[in-house]
């Protein structure tokens, strides 16, 4: 995977106020017509990517189309928008987040960073992904633009996603050394390895609950690749080597247990699927390529979203309760990598 991509950074981890995943017991239901459904990503427009969000299928763009910007991750607080991604201004990958419709740079110019996922607890908004220095790539989250380094340099290393629970920060992502990747999870710095030297994993997206952590990652084995996420320390795997598959999102609904992403067929199509307490449910038929990057629950409802490849074109779409529902005009390629629903 090229990390440094110049188009469309997909992402992973997507979160509300504080933390990824978590439903109040007593949270009452509400309908459709008092929800905001928020998905972002990007489109390609006269050869440049434009970062933008979708409130209940109403546009935002974020950027003029001068350079090329997507969006990984949205948080919703209070309100306001906080959107994390990537611009490309020519020579290098900048790291920055919109808040609304302000733009903040996280760093410079003439360095290449990547801003994967985005959290907001309370005033503090929280940024994490990766920056280049001399050698390598380090892992780091911004926390209102201040960088925290989670990685010494010494290999390429990644943060990927992103959760705030009170006082402590965890990021999930992991590091490529050479012996293979090790997928990892740091709390306030401090990094802990999900898997053994020498192995292909990665770490996409994180969620909290009480005193228990979740990982959704994958792990490479031959030319496959096996869904898989871990509970606290422990990996619970979602398919198999037979197949082709990722996890790239995680959430937290009571005691259930959601994760999304993709497993080919036997006919080398990419099928979007989420996994309920390991229970795959496939969202599409197998007629077109499809992805699911993002997910979120609210009130029993399971919001998820990717897109779909179709006669050359890649079309955003999300899925209400396996229900499509596709955004933008069609006419570009366009894609979601994040999802928030609010009320």
């Amino acid at each position: 995977m090229d990390i440094t991509m110049r188009l469309l950074t997909v992402a992973l981890c997507i979160t509300m106020f504080s933390m990824c995943g978590e439903k109040s017991d007593n949270e009452p239901e509400v309908s459709d017509k008092e929800l905001f459904v928020y998905v972002g990503g990007g489109e390609s427009i006269a050869g440049k990517t434009v970062a933008k969000y979708w409130r209940n299928g109403k546009e935002t763009l974020l950027s003029d189309r001068e350079f090329s910007t997507s969006i990984s991750a949205i948080a919703v607080s209070e309100g306001t928008v906080y959107s994390a991604g990537t611009m490309y201004n020519g020579m290098s990958n900048i790291a920055l987040y919109w808040k609304n419709n302000q733009q903040i740079l996280l760093t410079p110019t003439t360095s290449s960073a990547n801003a994967f996922g985005i959290a907001v607890s309370e005033d503090d908004v929280y940024v994490v992904g990766a920056e280049k220095s001399a050698a390598s790539f380090e892992a780091k989250y911004w926390k209102n633009g201040t960088p925290v380094s989670l990685s010494n340099g010494a290999y390429n290393t990644y943060g990927r996603g992103i959760a705030v629970s009170g006082a402590d920060v965890y990021v999930a992502g992991y590091e490529n050394n050479s012996a293979g990747s090790i997928a990892k999870y740091w709390k306030n710095t401090v990094a802990v390895p999900l898997s053994e030297p020498g192995a292909f994993n990665y770490a996409m997206d994180i969620a909290v609950k009480g005193e228990d952590l979740y990982v959704a990652g994958y792990a490479t084995v031959g030319s496959n690749t096996i869904a898989k996420y871990w509970k606290n320390t422990e990996p619970i795997l979602l398919s198999d080597a037979s197949s082709y598959a990722q996890a790239h999102a995680i959430f937290i609904a009571g005691q259930d247990v959601y994760v999304a992403g993709f497993e080919h067929n036997s006919e080398n199509v990419s099928v979007a699927k989420y996994w309920k307490n390991g229970v795959a449910i496939p969202l599409s038929d197998g007629r077109f390529q499809e992805n699911a990057r993002a997910i979120y629950i609210l009130n029993g409802d399971v919001y998820v979203a990717g897109f779909q490849v179709k006669n050359g074109i890649t079309l955003a779409k999300y899925w209400k309760n396996g229900k499509e529902v596709f955004v933008g005009t069609g006419d570009n390629h366009a894609t979601l990598s994040s999802i928030v629903v609010v009320q």
